[in-house]
């Protein structure tokens, strides 16, 4: 399961990068598009689903075709945001985000290495994982996330 458990992590992170876009698009009254984006991704799962249920078997591969589905998906999205008001080119080539979505596929690589080597023989072992795993991202990711985050200008209240 903790496999299942990274490859959502994974999904998380790439779903975050969706929220600027979404409420951008939804401000310049693109919901149909959204909402299409939405049944694109329910459509191509069931029709994976359907023509290889036979290979799916474990939690892992079902994630990872949502994922896969998802992120074709996802592009869909992109791609509008990019054509309304070159938003993709602007956040994705961003330096700050950059580093961050770097130190994220780091940390998630290096996730998968030690989970191949990490034997989790009892509960205080599987939280001492989760817990390194967690001080690691603070760690890596949090400085560059910490730069990431909305800055107030002089008149502005939060």
């Amino acid at each position: 399961m903790s496999l299942a458990g990274l490859l959502m992590t994974v999904w998380w992170g790439i779903t975050l990068l969706n929220v600027p876009f979404y409420w951008l698009l939804q401000a310049r009254g693109l919901e149909k598009p959204l909402a299409n984006s939405v049944w694109l991704h329910a459509a191509s799962v069931v029709a994976v689903v359907t023509l290889g249920r036979s290979y799916l078997h474990s939690v892992p591969t079902i994630l990872a075709v949502w994922i896969v589905t998802g992120i074709a998906t996802q592009l869909y999205i992109y791609v509008l945001a990019e054509r309304a008001t070159q938003l993709t080119t602007k956040l994705l080539l961003d330096r700050d985000v950059l580093v961050y979505l770097t130190f994220c596929f780091g940390l998630a690589c290096a996730g998968v290495w030690m989970q191949t080597r990490w034997v989790h023989t009892s509960l205080l072992s599987m939280f001492v994982f989760a817990l390194s795993w967690l001080i690691a991202y603070a760690l890596l990711c949090g400085p560059s996330l910490w730069k990431l985050r909305p800055r107030l200008t002089a008149g502005a209240t939060a």
